[in-house]
């Protein structure tokens, strides 16, 4: 039998059709589905995926800041309301939810503005926290049992308000008692919206967090 030309092109067409929905179909299909230029979870959209969605194929690079200082706060620790910190040689002691302050008084990035940090995706461009680091981070707060479960390695200032990972600004956050590492990632979503919004400076919300962290989630949270 005779195959006619035509039927032949729109089979092609249909079937490059059906190709391209499939494609497009699966993109971020095990992330939440696709939202603006990532996934709903924050993932990047894979290089099968960035054809078919043209606008998001060459996004804007982030300058990444550079330089680390300490935040000068030990003034004002003083004034914390949690328990006196006690150091006993080279090992770091929590105070309760709170870091030490001598081994962990903040750091941020020197060059970290409102305009970076108000990018999104910003944080996963700067967080820098090999393996040695961490491991380093537990042995100076001399914890050698822990899990995922119940510490994290936590910057004190976070990344997203510009906190860099510079040691100094690192500690084993536990999960428990409660408020935990679990509270304090709120208190710095919370943070971050309200210094992109314009409400609060980044310095302030910086020192906010430093200075003491529970006493900040209290007054936002528990008030």
């Amino acid at each position: 039998m005779r195959v006619r030309p035509i039927c032949v092109v729109t089979a092609v067409i249909v079937l490059l059709v059906h190709g391209t929905a499939l494609a497009h179909s699966g993109c971020c299909s095990h992330h939440g589905g696709v939202s603006g230029c990532r996934c709903a979870d924050g993932t990047s959209l894979s290089e099968t995926c960035t054809p078919y969605y043209p606008s998001c194929s060459a996004p804007a690079p982030v300058t990444q800041p550079t330089g680390h200082v300490t935040v000068p706060v030990a003034s004002v620790r003083a004034t914390s309301s949690a328990s006196t910190s006690v150091s006993v040689g080279n090992v770091c002691r929590v105070r309760g939810a709170l870091p030490d302050p001598t081994c962990t008084p903040g750091a941020v990035f020197n060059t970290a503005t409102k305009a970076q940090i108000c990018v999104s995706g910003y944080s996963t461009t700067v967080r820098d926290v090999p393996q040695s680091l961490w491991n380093k981070v537990f042995a100076e707060y001399g914890i050698t049992v822990h899990s995922g479960a119940t510490y994290e390695v936590d910057h004190l200032i976070p990344l997203e308000i510009g906190g860099s990972n510079d040691i100094k600004n690192l500690w084993p956050e536990a999960a428990s008692p409660t408020p935990g590492f679990h509270d304090k990632d709120r208190l710095e979503n919370y943070l971050h919206r309200v210094v992109c919004s314009g409400s609060m400076s980044l310095s302030e919300a910086q020192k906010e967090i430093a200075t003491d962290w529970l006493g900040t989630f209290k007054k936002f949270f528990q008030h």
